[in-house]
């Protein structure tokens, strides 16, 4: 008998009722949420890390830590610096 394969996001809701999971999942999202999306607009605009590195005086290990999700959060200044190098501009909305 075939298992069927569930959806990233129903596993994920069913996760989110452990509050310990629950917990750290928050404490994550937004770091991920932010990589992911620095990633995908430097590859959007056909940019190399190195690319990217240079326009904003930069290593390109520097970008790479930007977008990998387990290092620190970006400060807004270094926010705005790729932003203006990707021909974009920073957002930041409290709900």
């Amino acid at each position: 008998m075939r298992q069927k394969t569930r959806r990233f996001k129903d596993r994920l809701k069913e996760d989110l009722k452990n509050p310990a999971f629950r917990k750290r999942y928050e404490a994550y999202e937004l770091p991920v949420r932010l990589a992911v999306k620095l990633a995908r607009l430097r590859q959007d605009a056909r940019m190399t890390q190195v690319q990217l590195a240079r326009k904003i005086g930069v290593s390109q290990q520097f970008v790479a830590r930007l977008e990998n999700s387990r290092t620190t959060v970006p400060s807004l200044r270094t926010l705005e610096k790729v932003a203006r190098a990707l021909n974009r501009s920073v957002y930041l909305d409290f709900r």
